[in-house]
């Protein structure tokens, strides 16, 4: 919600925690969804809404802030999220590998399904260690927004590749709900959508570089006095 500064007259972005039991607070049916079933996404409605002065979130002003480190929270945890279903992707793969027989031998003894399971340990050996040192740069450090886009936009393509192999991998039997292969592959597609899609991770990384790069320039061209300075 925005108020309107008394002085300025501008707007102010404010957050607030709304009970569910509010009146003029409406929720609409789960909608249907492509995959993660257990995690119910619904329409929410506001009208006239009366918010006591005790659901103030921070400070008046602050909305933004707040919703750009709630955001930034977020991220980090789908980033974490998107390695641990990597991990057990290939797991799954490499146990279904080593099990699943072609003209009389494991399929793990072809070339091609080893490349696969390669590039999927390689990125996600990459990925968590990406994970582990934005989540400690997080621990003291609040301003990581490009780390963190960095961090998400690596961790689900990744994990959107890595399930893409493991359907690969398993075949016919990957693409049936049995398997249970085929959920994963549906579950990770909306890691690269949702907590801002990936293409606004590549504008926040991007714009954050450029910005470093200028700031660089500027620090070269006008350096800092050194010496003594006389009072």
């Amino acid at each position: 919600a925005t108020s309107k500064d008394e002085n300025s007259n501008t707007a102010l972005p404010t957050a607030f925690l709304v009970r569910r039991e509010t009146s003029g607070l409406k929720v609409s049916a789960p909608s249907k969804k492509m995959g993660l079933d257990g995690a119910e996404v619904a329409e929410v409605y506001f009208n006239d809404c009366f918010i006591p002065d005790n659901a103030l979130l921070g400070e008046v002003g602050q909305g933004l802030q707040i919703t750009y480190n709630i955001l930034n929270k977020g991220r980090l945890r789908i980033a974490a999220l998107s390695v641990g279903i990597a991990a057990r992707l290939i797991q799954e793969s490499l146990a279904y590998s080593l099990t699943r027989h072609q003209f009389n031998r494991p399929i793990a003894n072809f070339q091609l399904i080893r490349a696969m399971l390669a590039d999927c340990q390689a990125e996600y050996f990459a990925a968590q260690c990406m994970v582990r040192e934005a989540a400690k740069l997080l621990e003291t450090n609040s301003e990581l927004t490009g780390t963190i886009a960095s961090c998400k936009l690596f961790c689900t393509e990744m994990v959107c590749r890595v399930a893409d192999r493991a359907v690969q991998i398993h075949g016919g039997q990957g693409y049936l709900a049995a398997r249970g292969i085929e959920g994963f592959y549906r579950d990770v597609r909306l890691f690269r959508i949702y907590e801002g899609t990936n293409q606004i991770q590549q504008l926040i990384i991007s714009k954050e570089m450029i910005n470093r790069h200028k700031e660089r320039n500027h620090e070269q061209q006008h350096p800092l006095p050194t010496g003594r300075v006389n009072p």
